[in-house]
């Protein structure tokens, strides 16, 4: 059985002052520290949720506006390319319609020259034709 002397009350009242010192001095200064760190921690992580909220708003408007930059570049290309198109439409109508001026006032030019040789020919054939029958007859006509 056990026994209960002296030695184990001396022993009982050690424990207890040891534990009051080592609570005072030993447990509360480290819990404190813990919980400080803790707190720092917490603020820490608190921010860094902010930042990476802030971060996420920042994102967003950059791809939104990224969106709206790539819509409105879309839309002048495609403005450019309309009026380019039509600018080589004009000057495709404008050459072809200086070609058809070109070919009218060629074939004009080609029916005067047309004309002027039947007549130069018609002139030559009436003389030939005279001539001919001249020698033909042996007279001159």
């Amino acid at each position: 059985m056990l026994e209960f002397n002296g030695s184990f009350l001396i022993q009982l009242v050690n424990f207890f002052v040891m534990m009051f010192f080592l609570q005072k001095f030993l447990f509360k200064p480290v819990l404190e520290v813990v919980e400080k760190r803790n707190k720092a921690l917490g603020a820490l992580k608190q921010d860094a949720n902010n930042i990476s909220t802030e971060a996420d708003k920042i994102f967003d408007a950059y791809n939104k506006q990224s969106a709206s930059l790539k819509t409105e570049s879309s839309a002048i290309l495609a403005a450019s390319k309309q009026k380019g198109t039509s600018e080589q439409e004009r000057l495709l109508k404008e050459a072809r319609e200086k070609q058809s001026q070109m070919l009218d006032a060629g074939l004009a030019e080609v029916e005067s020259r047309i004309g002027k040789v039947k007549a130069e020919l018609g002139k030559e054939a009436e003389k030939l034709s005279v001539l001919m029958a001249s020698k033909l007859l042996g007279r001159a006509l």
